[in-house]
């Protein structure tokens, strides 16, 4: 039984960059071709299945029984043999095309395995030397002033950070090209984003260098130029004419109302993302504002300690949730989690979602009484008794809780956990301060304090002075597990980044979430 053995690599400098491919093909242990070409521009999945179909257009006319390819990038592997799903669409007909060569070579069994770069050494030798003369020549057509750190006077890149090897080692043959991840967000310390993703990393080894701008926006030019990820900040049009290798602007939060996108606009192939990961700790701060208002807790509180005793003197009684109605305007992943809450209180909710899409698998999973679009909402809202608002902030949204809307909420409570421009300040307020509203429970506000300045009322209206209505200062998220489940969310797109594959949360520009 004749056996053919082939060892083979794609490479990349940098990631993604030049793309060369290495093929060695053996037969009884000896080594009968070897095959080293340039493969355009890619990453290096592209690269190395890019070298899987070389290898086997090879073999096509050889007279063989089984072949055996060896392959270094175990997600390659894992995706020829069925076992992960392919996301990257740039892989897909490559996949393809691997199968219809399969269906050419007849009467044969081909397997594929991974094993080590040390193993597939002859291969990866192949490309990289291709790779390397590619880069050395066009580093000699350069001119001066392209050089990233060619001046001697510039402070080195590497000062910036410890974990930053410096501009050199992109182009070392004998290392694995890292990703650069600038962090701008200020959600944890430095401290605290290196020791969480290198714990997060232990399992998985992505190589990657942590850039952490310690004078501002100064001295930001040639770490721009490098960054593969960047997590948090704010990028402007000229940022990003300097972004050479970026491709992933990491939002470590949900909201993007602050956010201009639209610089964006030019750059398709970057993709930006958010995060989901607070919508448990959102949901239960929701359920907490609900159950203040039905129980009245905050006004009970305030006038105990002043020795009124409101419902047990004056018959003045509480609200019993089960058998209510809950409206949740914004059915996303807060909205869900919230609905499953309420359905342990015996509630019955209703909800307006943008897509509603599987309508029918949402209501039954969740226990939904009614799913409706964004011309349902006067539905959904004269059939509550309890509206929580949870829709992001963009054009679309601001003010869609207008005074048509909220003039439908006689004696019914509104939650906004949301963003406060999503409701009209000016007409909550008059609605609240007439007693039309029953009350209210807001975490998300108008106006912020400065950086300086921890005092500063939320509005320029006295909700402060009104006693229907709850208040707390944008709080809803921030939980040391919600914390960590964000870097747990960042952590796993830049996996998907390093694989080549779609992250998750990709935001569209021109809806605005």
């Amino acid at each position: 039984m004749s056996k053919l053995i082939l060892r083979v690599d794609g490479s990349c400098i940098p990631n993604p960059g030049n793309m060369a491919i290495g093929v060695v093909i053996y037969e009884d242990n000896k080594i009968i071709k070897k095959i080293n070409e340039l493969a355009g521009f890619g990453t290096n999945n592209i690269a190395e299945y890019k070298a899987v179909i070389r290898g086997l257009e090879e073999i096509k006319g050889m007279n063989f029984q089984i072949a055996e390819f060896y392959c270094d990038s175990q997600l390659v592997v894992k995706q020829l043999n069925k076992q992960f799903k392919i996301k990257n669409e740039n892989i897909i007909p490559l996949y393809n095309e691997i199968k219809t060569l399969l269906k050419e070579i007849k009467n044969t069994e081909v397997y594929f395995y991974w094993n080590s770069r040390e193993e597939n050494k002859i291969a990866d030798q192949l490309a990289r030397s291709l790779l390397i003369k590619k880069t050395e020549d066009q580093k000699s057509r350069l001119p001066e002033e392209d050089i990233v750190l060619k001046a001697k006077k510039e402070k080195p890149i590497s000062e910036f950070n410890d974990d930053f090897t410096g501009i050199k080692n992109l182009n070392n043959e004998t290392e694995k090209h890292k990703i650069n991840i600038l962090i701008f967000s200020k959600m944890l310390s430095p401290g605290d984003w290196k020791t969480k993703l290198q714990n997060l990393n232990e399992k998985h080894s992505i190589p990657f260098n942590l850039i952490f701008p310690e004078n501002g926006r100064e001295n930001l030019k040639d770490i721009l130029k490098i960054s593969d990820i960047i997590i948090g900040g704010k990028l402007t049009n000229e940022d990003l004419k300097l972004t050479n290798n970026l491709k992933l602007y990491q939002i470590p939060y949900s909201g993007l109302d602050n956010l201009d996108l639209s610089a964006f606009k030019d750059y398709p192939e970057i993709f930006i993302c958010n995060t989901h990961s607070n919508s448990n700790a959102v949901s239960e701060h929701a359920i907490c504002l609900l159950l203040a208002l039905a129980k009245k807790l905050i006004k009970n509180d305030s006038d105990l300690r002043k020795g009124k005793w409101n419902d047990f003197l004056k018959n003045e009684k509480n609200i019993e949730l089960a058998g209510k109605k809950l409206g949740i305007i914004g059915l996303g992943s807060i909205g869900l989690e919230i609905a499953k809450k309420a359905n342990i209180f015996g509630m019955d909710v209703l909800a307006i979602k943008r897509n509603a899409k599987n309508k029918k698998k949402l209501e039954k999973k969740y226990k939904l009484q009614y799913i409706g679009d964004k011309d349902d909402i006067e539905f959904v809202i004269k059939n509550s008794d309890f509206i929580v608002v949870t829709v992001p902030l963009t054009k679309q949204t601001e003010n869609i809780i207008n005074e048509k809307i909220l003039s439908q909420m006689k004696n019914k409570y509104l939650i906004n956990i949301s963003r406060g421009k999503v409701v009209e300040e000016k007409i909550l307020y008059k609605y609240l301060e007439n007693k039309f509203l029953a009350g209210a429970a807001i975490d998300v506000w108008y106006q912020y304090p400065e950086k300086n300045n921890s005092k500063n009322y939320p509005s320029k209206y006295n909700f402060h002075k009104l006693d229907n209505v709850i208040m707390s200062p944008h709080v809803a998220g921030y939980t040391e597990k919600a914390i960590e489940e964000n870097v747990l969310a960042i952590y796993k797109n830049i996996i998907k980044v390093a694989n080549c594959e779609k992250p998750d949360n990709i935001i569209s520009i021109e809806l605005g979430y």
